[in-house]
């Protein structure tokens, strides 16, 4: 009996401990599912407010980014630069190498079939005789041209000229009645003395190349390459500048005696296209008519001799008179002047000097007593 009990009371006791202990592991097991339960709950709440406080950084960052933008942290658009290499007669980007060469001024007739007149930075016209006109054609690069001209004669008074913007004038022969003092040979390629390098068509029309005035140029020693800057009559605005006038001026009429000329503002490009007589005038080496961003028209004196081919007009280009200036379709009045040191020089009303647009220019010499009749339209 005693052993009965004893071991029924073992068994017992150890039941109760076997009991404790599971309930002690079940508790346990129940007290780590539930702190893992909030835990969890409370990582998810969490994670959610860290994202909270992401977003809200996420939103500060970009604020300080939008702040950063306006100081530089990201970069805008940069505002354009002007090109390094400048055409020192137009203001516009050229090449490296042609930035320094000379130009070709070439005295050519108005009336005959053209070559290398739509790609001038300059275009002068000026009074001859018996009422007609030649133009100046300033070309810096002539690489391109396989015939050039048809080439005129000049005079120490049209030579003069080539002294205000700098260059090689090319001729064929000097006609002066009333002399100014001349270019020096080193900046006169003179055709008349090199006719080995010229070619005649329609019996009279005088044409010439690249090639030959680049032979007559070695040939004379003329250095094309080295260049010291012209100081213009005016000066260019910034590059990405527009300079307007105060009246309209679309289109204008010079009533020359023979030949009227006429520059008629484009509206596809804001250029004056030049015409003679009604008719355009277009190079005939790429079917372009001339054009121009700015127009100038010099009142000059000049005076007419009867001679007994006709009549002779020397213009006195070393003096100083009024004008305008136009571009864009208006118009400045403007005084031009011959200073003391041979500089021309374009003035407005001011008396300041002529800031102009950037681009290639017609200059147009018209006889002062006759200003009237020069048409604005």
């Amino acid at each position: 009996m005693k052993n009965a009990s004893g071991s029924s009371i073992a068994k017992l006791l150890a039941a109760t401990i076997i009991g404790v202990v599971l309930i002690f592991l079940i508790g346990t097991a129940a007290s780590g599912w539930q702190n893992k339960t909030n835990g969890d709950n409370s990582g998810e709440i969490g994670e959610s407010t860290d994202n909270a406080d992401e977003t809200d950084g996420d939103t500060d960052k970009n604020e300080g980014t939008a702040d950063n933008n306006s100081q530089g942290t990201i970069v805008e658009p940069e505002e354009p630069k002007p090109p390094e290499f400048i055409n020192y007669l137009t203001g516009l980007e050229t090449s490296a190498e042609l930035t320094g060469k000379l130009p070709y001024v070439i005295t050519v007739e108005p009336y005959a079939p053209l070559y290398g007149i739509s790609g001038s930075e300059i275009t002068v016209e000026i009074p001859t005789e018996n009422g007609e006109t030649r133009f100046l054609v300033y070309r810096t690069d002539i690489s391109q041209l396989g015939k050039i001209g048809a080439i005129a004669k000049t005079r120490n008074y049209i030579s003069q000229i080539v002294k205000f913007f700098g260059g090689i004038l090319v001729a064929n022969g000097n006609e002066d009645i009333v002399s100014y003092s001349s270019l020096p040979s080193t900046l006169h390629i003179d055709l008349s003395k090199n006719t080995e390098y010229i070619y005649r068509e329609n019996g009279k029309n005088i044409y010439t190349d690249y090639q030959n005035l680049s032979t007559i140029a070695k040939n004379q020693g003329i250095d094309t390459t080295t260049y010291v800057m012209q100081q213009l009559p005016f000066d260019f605005c910034d590059y990405f500048e527009n300079v307007e006038g105060k009246a309209v001026a679309n289109s204008i009429t010079l009533p020359y005696e023979n030949n009227e000329t006429k520059l008629l503002l484009n509206d596809n490009d804001g250029t004056y296209l030049l015409s003679k007589n009604g008719r355009d005038k277009v190079d005939m080496l790429d079917g372009k008519t001339a054009s121009y961003k700015n127009v100038f028209i010099l009142f000059a004196d000049m005076i007419t001799y009867e001679m007994s081919s006709g009549t002779e007009t020397v213009v006195n280009t070393a003096s100083r008179g009024t004008g305008y200036y136009i571009s864009n379709g208006t118009l400045t009045e403007i005084r031009w002047s011959v200073e003391a040191n041979g500089q021309l020089l374009f003035k407005n009303l001011s008396g300041e000097k002529l800031i102009i647009n950037r681009g290639n220019s017609y200059i147009g010499y018209y006889k002062a007593s006759e200003s009237n009749s020069v048409v604005f339209d």
